[in-house]
């Protein structure tokens, strides 16, 4: 899902609707004064996907406006637009509409719930859900949040400008708390999904396999302890024991082969000579021989009860931790070196070391040459740390779209990363790296994500020196709202 256009409904009568058009697929920029408006994109988008409360800030965008409205470009090519009346108004409440006729309407009426609008939104996530590990279930009905839903994925899809320069954690905790909360859980098995999927199917494979073979090997032993007596009634047994329930398949095995190497004279004796109790302990020592042989099941089984231990180990939902970042499955080597690319992009500092996010504290760190874990915060400098934050989140999306996991929106807003870099060349050429950053990373992904970036107008020369086509709106001194909506 992306976006195609931001609309606004005025609150005036006579004044016509606002369309922000944005290109899929591509490294959107709206560039502005302060207070210009720039801001109030997401909260926007983030109001008609079901906020509690309208979070754009006071002043000409809350106070002028009548309806908040996104179309959606959905993974299958409709168009869907959700429009939500603004209810901070005087004597208004919250009302929806929802529309998949692919033309914007003049006037807006509401002719939908939010439930209905929630399940269609939540609806493959909801069904994601249902085949996702039982563990991870538990512990998120357990953890004092509440279920996860697909209002809490949204913390994925914007990059407020301190989270940007933040190095201690890649989401702050703000309004959206308890979303990150949850889905500081729910990431390691979104990111690492695939390997989890593999590592499932192969330990129930040897699981079921491991069961068969015990139920082999305890029908081994209750054969062994027949032959055993048997063997004895037929006097082939020396200081014969009753046989007891502690008895392991070892100990039957050596009383076996002590029985088959004190008759291996039998076999050696003319047939027609042979008496018929000597014919009845020849044919067990062919029993015998079938046992020890079929014995070596045993060594299969150890094996396979390792396999299954190692595995079960190794599945990350189940210790909800990380313990060999870049070892213990190639998932995670593989969101680490699409982490690493983009910094290579970015030229940001210490892009030698090795980067992983780390699940438990959600956060970036670095393993170096001596498998040294380190902290973001302990390297670089602020601009390392908005290209790292930044790196991080492309590679997290990147890992999404390549695992096919159409519930997580295909867009990332990110609000002015040029805060993190000075005015002087070096840094506005480091800044330039950034932008070409994001222009990879909408390549990499074959027009299946689109992001947003709001910057200031400091911005503008790096972005006009590199991607001027990519500049969809610029805002002066009017900004978003025109004069004309304004109520005097």
């Amino acid at each position: 899902m992306q976006i195609s256009k931001i609309v606004l409904w005025p609150l005036k009568e006579e004044e016509k609707k606002l369309e922000i058009s944005f290109k899929l697929g591509k490294v959107n920029y709206i560039v502005g004064s302060p207070k210009t408006g720039k801001s109030s994109i997401w909260p926007r988008v983030d109001y008609c996907l079901g906020s509690s409360k309208l979070r754009v800030p006071f002043g000409p965008t809350r106070d002028c406006v009548l309806w908040y409205g996104v179309e959606f470009m959905q993974s299958d090519g409709d168009l869907v637009l959700i429009a939500r009346k603004n209810n901070s108004l005087k004597n208004s409440k919250s009302e929806w509409h929802y529309d998949k006729s692919g033309t914007i309407p003049d006037k807006l009426d509401g002719n939908k719930r939010w439930p209905e609008i929630k399940e269609v939104l939540s609806s493959n996530f909801d069904e994601f859900l249902k085949g996702a590990d039982k563990n991870l279930i538990k512990d998120l009905k357990n953890s004092g949040y509440g279920m996860v839903s697909f209002r809490d994925l949204l913390v994925l899809n914007h990059q407020i400008q301190y989270s940007l320069v933040n190095p201690v954690t890649l989401f702050l905790k703000n309004s959206d708390d308890i979303s990150v909360s949850k889905i500081k859980k729910l990431i390691p098995y979104i990111l690492y999904q695939s390997h989890i999927k593999a590592t499932s199917y192969l330990k129930k494979k040897l699981w079921t396999q491991w069961n068969t073979l015990k139920s082999e090997l305890r029908h081994l032993m209750r054969h062994m302890k027949n032959i055993y007596v048997e063997a004895n009634e037929l006097g082939m047994v020396t200081n014969y024991q009753k046989p007891r329930s502690k008895w392991s398949i070892d100990e039957y095995l050596q009383i076996l082969n002590e029985v088959k190497a004190d008759h291996k004279f039998l076999l050696k004796k003319n047939p027609e000579k042979l008496g018929r109790t000597e014919v009845d302990q020849i044919l067990m020592l062919g029993r015998i021989e079938e046992c020890i042989s079929y014995s070596e099941i045993i060594e299969r089984s150890n094996e396979l009860g390792d396999d299954y231990y190692r595995v079960k180990d190794e599945h990350i939902i189940e210790s909800n931790e990380i313990v060999s970042p870049l070892t213990s499955n190639p998932a995670i080597k593989n969101v680490s070196d699409l982490i690493k690319s983009y910094a290579e992009i970015m030229d940001l500092h210490y892009s030698n070391y090795a980067p992983y996010y780390d699940s438990k504290e959600a956060i970036l760190k670095f393993e170096d040459a001596d498998n040294n874990k380190i902290s973001l915060q302990f390297l670089g400098s602020i601009a390392d740390y908005v290209g790292y934050n930044i790196s991080t989140f492309l590679a997290f999306h990147e890992t999404f779209r390549d695992n096919e996991l159409s519930f997580i929106p295909s867009f990332l807003f990110i609000d002015q990363p040029s805060h993190g870099f000075s005015d002087n060349f070096a840094d506005q050429e480091k800044l330039q790296l950034l932008y070409r950053a994001l222009n990879q990373a909408v390549i990499n992904m074959n027009g299946k994500f689109q992001i947003i970036v709001l910057e200031g107008l400091t911005a503008k020369d790096p972005l006009e020196r590199f991607a001027e086509e990519s500049i969809i709106q610029e805002w002066l001194s009017e900004g978003l709202i025109p004069k004309s909506w304004q109520i005097e």
